[in-house]
């Protein structure tokens, strides 16, 4: 147990709780939806993967033999590995949302790196939805694009709600 502070009447341990801003739980929410999305979408990846396989089979009978298409173990392999990596993030996304709740600054900074970087993705990842898959069914593209925005938006968002005078004064009060 912690010594109280000169001049503080209560023991830490009786002090009550800082209340939570609005700003803090809509930014934990948000990344909580973060991870679903991130989990979602690699989840439809992997149930459309034959969709996926047969227009790259078209468009090689399309272009002739000289394009070489992906053995399916690979891609096996790819969507695997995906799944694993989008499990990891929605873990990490989940968890930085319980600490982000919690008040701890390390949280806030490191979520401010994770969707700083998020962000960052986002031109290439758009980028290669309009350039690589035009082959693709119109529908899976739209997809694609709506999630890599929606995607930029979520984290646009909880950055900026992490940087509210009302997110900051949490923080501040509650050095870890």
């Amino acid at each position: 147990m912690s010594q109280p502070l000169p001049g503080d009447p209560l023991p830490s341990i009786f002090r009550p709780e800082p209340i939570l801003p609005a700003v803090v739980s809509v930014a934990a929410a948000l990344m909580v939806v973060q991870g679903i999305r991130v989990l979602a979408f690699s989840l439809v990846s992997v149930f459309n993967h034959d969709l996926v396989n047969e227009a790259l089979d078209k468009q090689a009978q399309k272009l002739g033999s000289g394009l070489l298409r992906p053995d399916s173990v690979l891609v096996n392999y790819g969507l695997v590995t995906g799944l694993v990596i989008a499990v990891i993030v929605a873990g990490l996304c989940v968890t930085l949302a319980v600490l982000l709740r919690r008040g701890s600054n390390p949280a806030r900074i490191a979520t401010w790196v994770v969707c700083g970087l998020s962000l960052c993705n986002l031109g290439t990842g758009t980028t290669g939805i309009s350039a690589d898959n035009a082959f693709l069914p119109g529908w899976y593209n739209a997809y694609q694009l709506t999630h890599a925005v929606a995607g930029g938006l979520l984290s646009l968002a909880v950055i900026v709600l992490l940087l509210l005078p009302a997110s900051n004064d949490f923080y501040t009060k509650n050095r870890d």
